[in-house]
């Protein structure tokens, strides 16, 4: 029997991140999925933490501060962290030379 892996998925309440989460979640691993509030938490993610080793934890990645007093709370409950998938990203439409 493999060992479980600490996870870390940023973006993980849709699409590829949470197709990640649930990958991971198959494969018997312990998932930490970071959303940034729980307005954007899914349905199908709650549904998925009742059910498995599923840990939801919300932060803005753009909001410096928040991210390191989490990240670092984050470290001390799990020790090591495996995997990072990190999948969080924003949309931005205009073109590639007018975005800063």
């Amino acid at each position: 029997m493999k060992d479980k892996r600490n996870i870390i998925v940023t973006g993980a309440n849709s699409g590829i991140g949470l197709a990640c989460v649930k990958q991971f979640i198959e494969n018997g691993d312990k998932v930490i999925a970071i959303v940034r509030n729980r307005e954007s938490s899914s349905e199908i993610l709650n549904s998925l933490k009742n059910k498995s080793s599923l840990d939801i934890h919300y932060l803005d990645l753009e909001d410096l501060a928040d991210l390191k007093t989490n990240l670092n709370k984050i470290i001390n409950i799990y020790k090591n962290i495996d995997v990072l998938v990190n999948n969080a990203g924003k949309i931005y439409n205009g073109l590639v030379q007018m975005t800063s």
